[in-house]
């Protein structure tokens, strides 16, 4: 039986015979070759660019349209491959010098509806809106940008059947275009904005938005839109980016019902404090833009998807001929030097009633990138718990005004104002509840909280209940979220203990996790416990007899030796935490948004307060799990969250500056350690993402120099 050939091999053998016959000057037999190592290897984009190349400079333009609409038939999204955006861009280019601008226009779907003869000025600043079926929201979103001072609205409707149309029709300061083609196969969307600015546009300023967002800047209520421009020309930037900022209403899904009389920010006026789970400098398809993943939709449908959650777009540009419109628009093609220091924010409006069926529509069609594959994850998390509620007092932060989004490091005024790791505004600290009645009427001596994050959850228990065999009767709170594994049928005999179950349908956070347990303690004494920690064989017996010895507030397990709490190590497990539930209710929980140094920030808090006896226990027998580098700990989130506890605790206890100085120099040695063990896997992203964390804190030259050393030197 013949082996079939290898499409590797093939393909590289046929490009090198089409640059052979591309030096000889024979640019048919080259494009015959090109040709052959494409169909043996469709995502060998260097063989397409080098038979576009050939193609254009015989004026074959038909030859270059044909063969980008065969490739993005392939690859018909960014989402599915990176290098979609230039080619449809290339495609379009070459429509046009075939048959003008109405030929590509045709080739993409869109059909003039009304006033698309409109001649506009240059100096009108346009807003460009695709939408599907959005009719409640259109004149609350029209109205806004008017309000900004938005010229004229240039539509493309795909498919609408509720009214949008129509309604879009009798606007008077609306062009509209109409298309009942695949919104993916046009690079969702992308190309349409670019067809209807390169027939619209004079290098106007141009606002991209979704029918569902508010755009808004710094000082929105009091400026205009063309204020913000200026000020850009000024800066001789062409492009302005903004932040993603989901906003929902205080009830169920269910309950938020969009109406004609209620503005948006009415209906929907919260949004979360922890507004974003993770940042990558210089991401994107062209690497100049720091963008942010994570939001509301990260804490109620998981952040296991994280990928599917980016929160930055630059939905506003100055347009030039020449552009290639990235889809989402969540990027830029635009050299760094042009993209604005601040950034604004774009309010959406989304989580309604009519959310579920949304998401099961646009799951059904498949049009979103990757196949709408954030749409199916929500659409998972939906069957299981099909009316959610977004708001939460913990996490959950009424809007106010513009001034409130730039504390919160959400919208920026200048490169200066750099986002915090955390800002302090970010930083819940939660109020645990006084625990309620007994219904023995015997208090517990120990509370153990325990996550159930792990598979073995029946184990876990019954090694905690050995654990503590021996002791008074004690309880242990399992926590069960969203993330959990199902508990067995039966629960395992407790003996003289408790076991109570506390859940959530929402998908939480360790620390999250671990606060809802701790609100539900009711022992003198509290330990926490994260069931993918092995820390069962804690002897509760030896922390007894130091209780008893010393009578202390505080305990705290370590296998390192310590004297002072603030040489406590960083990364101190939340895990071994020792407290008295008194002091525990007094104090709060655990700051969820430093989850790195929670345990950490948590001592200092406690103790620095008031006077408290505090005891470092030499315990060596917890034992962590060892496994690779975790995403959260990549891209220097656990040195941001480092820092910011170490700026809280300086806020808290006043320190002076060499003990605050001293601090952060461990914190940067941290980093040091991190930026080396990043580099030598490959990951110079997270290794430069840990210093771009690090490098602006007041620390010590030398601290400094030993960063750039870690990185320098593997670089070598």
């Amino acid at each position: 039986m013949t082996e079939a050939p290898n499409p590797l091999v093939v393909a590289h053998n046929a490009i090198s015979m089409a640059r052979a016959m591309r030096n000889l000057g024979r640019p048919r037999r080259a494009v015959a070759k090109y040709d052959e190592a494409i169909a043996a290897l469709p995502e060998f984009i260097e063989a397409l660019d080098e038979c576009l190349a050939v193609l254009e400079s015989i004026e074959d333009w038909q030859g270059v349209a044909d063969r980008c609409a065969t490739w993005v038939g392939l690859f018909p999204d960014h989402a599915t491959h990176a290098e979609a955006d230039r080619i449809h861009s290339r495609r379009v280019d070459a429509l046009t010098r075939c048959g003008g601008l109405e030929l590509a226009l045709e080739a993409y779907g869109l059909m003039p509806v009304a006033r698309t003869d409109t001649e506009i000025g240059s100096d009108e600043i346009l807003a460009v809106i695709g939408l599907r079926d959005e009719f409640p929201r259109l004149p609350h979103v029209l109205a806004h940008h008017r309000r900004l001072g938005v010229d004229r609205f240039l539509i493309v409707d795909n498919g609408s059947t509720d009214g949008s149309l129509e309604y879009l029709v009798d606007q008077p300061d609306t062009i509209v275009w109409r298309t009942d083609a695949s919104y993916r196969a046009a690079n969702c969307g992308a190309v349409w904005w670019d067809l209807l600015l390169r027939r619209h546009a004079r290098g106007n300023w141009c606002l991209i938005i979704d029918a569902d967002e508010y755009f808004i800047f710094p000082g929105w209520e009091t400026r205009r839109l063309r204020d913000l421009c200026v000020e850009l020309d000024a800066q001789r930037a062409t492009c302005y980016p903004a932040i993603f900022l989901d906003m929902y209403g205080p009830g169920p899904l269910s309950a938020s019902v969009i109406g004609p009389e209620r503005d948006l920010l009415e209906t929907f006026p919260y949004f979360d404090r922890n507004w974003f789970r993770m940042r990558r400098p210089m991401a994107g398809p062209r690497r100049n833009l720091l963008s942010h993943w994570g939001g509301v939709r990260a804490r109620i449908f998981g952040d296991r998807a994280l990928d599917s959650y980016l929160l930055d777009k630059v939905p506003l540009f100055r347009h030039r001929t020449g552009d290639v419109l990235l889809s989402g628009n969540h990027w830029t093609s635009r050299p760094s030097a042009e993209i604005a220091d601040g950034r604004g924010v774009l309010l959406h409006f989304k989580y309604d009633a009519g959310f579920a069926a949304l998401i099961a529509r646009e799951v059904e069609r498949a049009e979103h990138a990757g196949g709408a594959r954030a749409y199916r994850r929500i659409a998972d998390e939906l069957s299981v718990e099909a009316d959610p509620q977004l708001f939460d007092p913990e996490y959950s932060v009424r809007y106010e005004n513009s001034e409130q989004l730039l504390r919160f490091g959400i919208m920026r005024s200048d490169a200066i104002a750099t986002d915090p790791p955390a800002a302090r505004d970010l930083v819940i600290v939660p109020e645990l509840p006084e625990p309620g009645p007994l219904e023995s009427g015997i208090e517990p001596f120990w509370s153990v909280v325990i996550v159930a994050r792990h598979r073995e959850i029946a184990a876990r228990l019954d090694a905690a209940l050995a654990a503590l065999a021996e002791e008074p009767g004690s309880e242990i709170i399992v926590v069960i979220t969203a993330d959990s594994p199902e508990l067995p049928p039966e629960l395992p005999a407790a003996g003289h203990h408790r076991i109570r179950v506390v859940s959530t349908p929402l998908h939480l956070t360790e620390l999250e996790s671990i606060n809802l347990g701790l609100g539900a303690t009711r022992g003198r004494w509290v330990c926490t416990r994260s069931d993918g920690v092995d820390g069962t064989d804690l002897d509760h017996r030896e922390i007894r007899s130091v209780i008893e010895r010393t009578t202390p507030t505080v305990l705290v397990t370590s296998d390192v030796d310590v004297a002072d709490p603030l040489d406590l190590p960083f990364d101190l497990a939340v895990t071994s935490l020792v407290i008295r539930r008194e002091r525990l209710g007094r104090h709060g929980g655990l700051a969820t948004s430093i989850e790195g140094s929670a345990g950490w920030e948590f001592v200092q808090r406690v103790v620095g307060d008031e006077p408290t006896q505090f005891v470092v226990l030499p315990i060596a027998s917890i034992h962590r799990e060892v496994a690779g580098p975790a995403t959260e700990m990549e891209f220097g989130i656990d040195i941001a969250h480092r820092r910011l506890a170490i700026e809280l605790v300086a806020e808290r206890s006043q320190l002076d500056a060499a003990t605050l100085r001293a601090l952060l120099d461990r914190c940067a040695d941290d980093a040091a350690e991190r930026v080396t063990a990043d580099v030598e896997r490959g990951g110079i992203g997270s290794a430069l993402a840990v210093l771009v964390e690090i490098l602006d804190a007041p620390i010590s030259e030398e601290s400094r120099a030993s960063l750039i050393r870690a990185l320098s030197r593997r670089l070598r």
